[in-house]
């Protein structure tokens, strides 16, 4: 069986290379995009695509929820 890459989750590759170096350049790694970027476009096609509004708020709280714990831990680089 043949391996699918998916866009947003491949091997962690950035598939449009020269939009991740303005990006990056733009807002830094992982902060305004990774956060409150991702959230809104992920948040606008739960709405369009996912029936009931509880499963895409419940998995709207999850991602919030996961972006506090972050910030709470202890970063170690």
């Amino acid at each position: 069986m043949a391996k699918r890459t998916i866009f947003f989750f491949g091997n962690g590759d950035p598939k449009l290379p020269i939009l991740s170096k303005v990006i990056t350049l733009l807002f830094g790694h992982r902060t305004f995009t990774h956060i409150l970027l991702f959230l809104v476009i992920v948040g606008a096609v739960l709405f369009m695509f996912v029936p009931v509004p509880a499963v895409s708020i419940g998995v709207l709280a999850g991602m919030v929820s996961h972006y506090i714990l972050d910030a709470a831990t202890k970063k170690r680089h």
